[in-house]
């Protein structure tokens, strides 16, 4: 029996959609850090595993078929 095993990974888009200019140049010149950005980096990051981790699922053999010879 063959058990599906992967370590799902996921980074934030390069252009973070819903960024402002204004919030843009706010966390390039602060030092600080700033919990309404990091929460639009989770947020994407997050958005982007959940994506891959549905298109994993949609192509995965039915149970007791089979694997095709490629990997997920």
């Amino acid at each position: 029996m063959e058990i599906w095993q992967t370590t799902p990974t996921a980074r934030t888009t390069v252009s973070l959609p819903g960024l402002f200019g204004y919030f843009s140049a706010r966390v390039a010149l602060s030092s600080a850090r700033i919990e309404e950005f990091e929460r639009l980096l989770s947020d994407n990051a997050r958005s982007q595993i959940d994506e891959k981790f549905t298109f994993a699922l949609s192509h995965m053999p039915e149970c007791g078929q089979a694997a095709p010879s490629g990997k997920l």
